[in-house]
């Protein structure tokens, strides 16, 4: 599937493959666990040309999709991609690193440390009017109205999106922890790659993201922050996904989510049953117009999820898990945690 566009959306809206293509092989970059990255130094070109014009679109309430990789963020980006009025960016990572240029988790783009949490900061008006120049950009190759940027680790960044795009608005899915725990492990048993003697994978460049993740973000958990150091050491992608998820989803449940604030969580088992009312309420909180092709390509590709088993986790994760299980609103899923020997 090349960016993300099926045969079925081309059947549903054919118009929509320009942009989209504009904006895989100009806008987004490709990162280590991805094959073209040759494509990378053009892209980079290509936001320092956008620098150099006059802003082509102006860019209004901006929508991010954030949250847990596997979680339904990309189904969710794909659905906003097919709307006739949205420009969509899939995780356009290289734009944020030119941006910021010490916020990239993987190591995609460069071996600057990075942190979890970006901070609003006196770089803002710069960094505000890069991302715009780029935005405006994918807007008037698209012909759209509306700019969808998914970023799923942005979920930890959300007051520095805000400090640069005060309008904009937060697209949460969130999903049972244990199907994400599974999805990860296979997702990472897949796609890992070794180049020299560098691995790539989910958690980042020889582990870069998973040690900003332990180092940087379980100390601020009572019950993760006293087993850091074994959490540190840990090479199962069962455990380390189930740390991950607790501390997005955690975050997640932490947004001030009400019908008047900028953040909204869409649980992605209600969109696999009941996509059609989940996107019509998600567009009149976003105030876009309903889109029927939207409609009927999700009520084509969506269906109850199945369950993808049990998992077993360290002692030290289970109860943390279960617990962020039933905060979240997983309560029967509990039961599918078993503690690891």
């Amino acid at each position: 599937m090349v960016a993300q566009i099926d045969l079925d959306m081309l059947r549903h809206r054919p118009s929509m493959a320009i942009g989209r293509l504009v904006n895989y092989a100009l806008l987004e970059g490709r990162p280590l666990t991805t094959r073209g990255q040759w494509i990378n130094p053009l892209v980079f070109s290509m936001f320092k040309i956008a620098q150099l014009m006059p802003p082509l679109r102006s860019v209004e309430r901006p929508i991010f999709i954030i949250g847990n990789g596997r979680s339904g963020t990309t189904f969710v980006g794909r659905l906003f991609a097919l709307h006739q009025d949205v420009s969509f960016l899939n995780e356009p990572k290289a734009l944020w690193h030119f941006a910021h240029g010490a916020e990239d988790l993987i190591g995609s783009y460069s071996d600057v440390a990075a942190a979890v949490r970006t901070e609003p900061g006196i770089d803002n008006d710069e960094a505000r009017k890069k991302i715009q120049r780029v935005y405006g950009f994918s807007l008037a190759a698209s012909g759209a109205k509306h700019i969808v940027d998914k970023y799923p680790e942005l979920v930890f960044r959300t007051k520095y999106v805000q400090a640069l795009f005060p309008d904009a608005r937060f697209v949460c899915p969130i999903r049972d922890g244990v199907d994400v725990v599974n999805s990860v492990a296979r997702w990472t048993s897949r796609n890992a790659s070794f180049r020299k003697s560098d691995k790539h994978n989910w958690w980042g460049k020889n582990d870069r993201k998973w040690t900003a993740l332990v180092d940087q973000l379980v100390p601020e958990h009572n019950d993760l922050a006293p087993h850091q150091a074994k959490l540190r050491d840990t090479k199962s992608d069962f455990d380390r996904a189930a740390v991950e998820w607790i501390l997005t989803t955690r975050e997640a449940l932490k947004l001030d989510v009400n019908p008047a604030s900028q953040f909204r969580i869409c649980r992605y088992e209600n969109i696999c049953s009941d996509s059609e009312n989940e996107l019509r309420l998600l567009f009149e909180w976003l105030n876009i117009v309903d889109d029927l092709q939207v409609f009927k390509y999700a009520k084509s590709h969506t269906n109850p999820p199945p369950s993808h088993g049990n998992i077993s986790l360290c002692s030290e994760i289970a109860e943390p898990f279960q617990q962020t299980l039933h905060d979240a609103g997983y309560n029967e899923s509990a039961g599918r945690v078993l503690i690891s020997v």
